[in-house]
């Protein structure tokens, strides 16, 4: 137990900092902590995003709650932490006096843009900024002892490929628009729409809107936008920031306009290849602090009866927000960037067209290390020593048996036992197209798949996931098709679905169609679909009905109920 004449050391971690929702002269304030040595007195940090003062600088302070002595003075240090454990800012206040419900601190302890973006490597390690406190008796060296803090702010993230088809012919006020939806309930239905400003005396600007709808939360948008060329390189990028309110009705953010449709002709071969602009969204959503924790270097007194450890009981003066991040199945056309959060789910509305999708970044996913990856990558690409050769589409792929076998147990079975599918040191496979082989085997060496994928080319590779029973790939591939259902390919992913036994996927697909039985039930692709398979769309109307039934159901009861 920490001695009484002994300081105390917090250290405050903020994990997404960058999002926080806060605005200027609004504070986010840490999880409460006793501090024995003073007497038990209650105490929290205040840091303000955008400042007490100034937007652009970043406030701290420390402020005195309850317990102890009327009037405590100590000296105090505040301090920015880098990633190496150092103070980058600090700012030390000698003899200050405390009083019950009293803070005192620096209102401008370093820029905003100092963190978010001139020294964001050092300062947002994993995007968690580290905030630092040392407070001690004058003349008392301090203690490094104390508690750790930890907040973090909810987000939500999504990466997707917009393909606008027809861009040319697209006229002013004519809309096409993507609904972001998350899986969690704490995050709003945000509505995206694209439409074309300007007339004959002026150029025509890509205007994008995005709107949110009875925000039950304040929320905090962070949009980046991308023009990219033929060779799916980013030519023109756009960002901003908007706060959403919370309010019932309909709320409007107009994102600030960045380029031209005349600029787009011009360059048509660059900007427009087969006429479809191709926007790549980089949009994160916070909704403010997700969960709290502390943690005791000793146990805390808080009278003679009661000691806490470490984390606070709910109940307590420590009271805490727990952990309320949760995981839902991925939606449509984005990328996984971060498990522990929560992922939008996109649906296109007017112009329905097939979906692309951009393949999780490789930088994600960290337990595979870069250098590991790029030996095996090195192994496949340069054809270092292989000893067996695959032959898709006319094409021959030499490949490691030992790295396949050990990916597949299918591959592990055919090279392990005399079956007639291979002779002597190569097999044909008749089933694969050239390009699908090339991305599964990529996927074996590396554990990544190649990005902006149409939804065919992942249908085909799920194809060979299930054949080669890679199940990983099989997994991301279904996550993908769920992600890019529409009207004019879900009956073909149903059928795919049901081919493969995948009742996940297969059921994602009928809840579809439920939602969207206007547009699929009764269209070209429904009449080739039931001829092509009156069986399965017999049964396929069964399953409909049946989810009709018992969503009536639900909610008759949930009627009788009230």
């Amino acid at each position: 137990m920490a001695d009484v004449n002994e300081g105390f050391t917090v250290t405050w971690k903020i994990k997404n900092f960058a999002y926080c929702l806060q605005k200027k002269l609004e504070p986010l304030t840490s999880p409460l902590f006793v501090v024995n040595s003073f007497g038990g007195t209650q105490w929290i940090l205040l840091v303000y995003p955008r400042g007490v003062e100034d937007d652009k600088e970043v406030s701290f302070y420390l402020h005195r709650k309850n317990g102890g002595l009327d009037t405590i003075s100590i000296d105090y240090e505040l301090s920015i932490i880098d990633a190496n454990g150092t103070p980058f800012k600090n700012v030390e206040i000698k003899n200050h006096s405390f009083t019950v419900n009293h803070g005192f601190g620096q209102s401008a302890i370093i820029p905003r843009k100092d963190i978010v973006e001139k020294n964001k490597d050092i300062l947002l390690p994993e995007d968690t900024l580290t905030l630092r406190c040392r407070m001690w008796y004058c003349g008392i060296d301090p203690s490094p002892k104390g508690c750790t803090l930890s907040t973090c702010i909810g987000i939500d993230k999504g990466i997707f490929n917009w393909p606008i088809r027809g861009f040319s012919t697209l006229k002013v006020g004519e809309e096409q628009t993507l609904s972001l939806e998350s899986s969690s309930k704490d995050y709003p239905l945000m509505l995206l729409k694209m439409s074309l400003t300007g007339g004959y005396l002026c150029d025509r600007r890509v205007k994008i809107e995005i709107c949110q709808t009875d925000s039950k939360r304040p929320s905090y948008v962070v949009l980046n936008v991308q023009v990219l060329s033929v060779y799916g390189k980013a030519l023109e990028i756009a960002e901003a920031e908007h706060f959403f309110e919370k309010k019932d009705g309909l709320q409007v953010w107009t994102f600030p306009p960045f380029i031209t449709k005349e600029k787009l002709i011009a360059k048509q071969s660059i900007y427009l290849p087969g006429d479809v602009l191709t926007l790549k969204c980089n949009c994160v959503l916070s909704v403010g602090v997700q969960s709290e924790e502390i943690k005791y270097d000793d146990p805390v007194i808080i009278s003679d009866r009661t000691s806490i450890e470490s984390l606070p009981d709910a109940s307590s003066p420590l009271s805490f927000i727990s952990d309320r991040v949760s995981t839902g199945r991925l939606p449509n056309d984005t990328s996984i960037l971060n498990t522990e959060r929560h992922i939008f789910k996109t649906n296109r509305r007017h112009r329905h067209q097939n979906a692309r999708m951009a393949f999780p970044n490789p930088s994600d996913f960290p337990e595979i290390s870069q250098s590991f990856r790029s030996d095996l990558q090195s192994l496949y690409e340069d054809q270092i020593l292989p000893d067996f050769t695959l032959r898709a589409g006319g094409k021959s792929f030499p490949v490691h048996k030992a790295l396949l076998s050990a990916r597949s147990p299918v591959f592990r079975a055919m090279f392990t036992s005399d079956m007639r599918e291979h002779t002597g040191e190569y097999a044909e496979v008749s089933d694969l197209d050239s390009e699908t082989m090339h991305r599964f085997l990529w996927y074996m060496y590396t554990d990544i798949t190649e990005v902006n994928l149409d939804w065919y080319a992942v249908s085909k590779l799920y194809f060979a996931a299930d054949k080669y029973e890679v199940l990983s790939l099989k997994q991301k591939c279904a996550e993908f098709l769920k992600g890019s259902f529409c009207p004019g390919n879900i009956l073909e992913i149903l059928d795919l679905a049901d081919m493969h036994q995948d009742d996940d996927l297969k059921s994602c697909a009928l809840e579809f169609i439920l939602m969207h039985d206007y547009l699929v039930i009764g269209s070209d692709e429904w009449k080739k679909f039931e001829r092509a398979n009156p069986t399965f769309a017999y049964e396929t109307m069964r399953d409909i009905y049946q989810m009709k039934l018992n969503i009536q159901t639900r909610t008759e009861i949930k009627y009788a109920a009230s």
